[in-house]
């Protein structure tokens, strides 16, 4: 049953809202936000942060926070 549930092809919609960035340092960035997670029988919302670094002129998360 786990199988068919997890193999089965599902619908999935992602929406991101209440984006906010703070520089910590020009290599350094917070950015915050809303996510709202569908798929066929889910259905989430959660806040997230993610520590940002840049790193050779490209930004990399470095963290991931959530707030259920």
């Amino acid at each position: 049953m786990r199988r068919e549930r997890i193999s089965k092809p599902a619908n999935i919609k992602v929406e991101i809202t209440k984006i906010r960035i703070k520089m910590e340092n020009p290599d350094q960035a917070k950015v915050s936000f809303r996510q709202s997670y569908r798929a066929d029988s889910l259905t989430k919302r959660t806040s997230k942060t993610l520590m940002m670094r840049k790193t050779e002129g490209k930004w990399f998360i470095e963290q991931e926070l959530t707030d259920r």
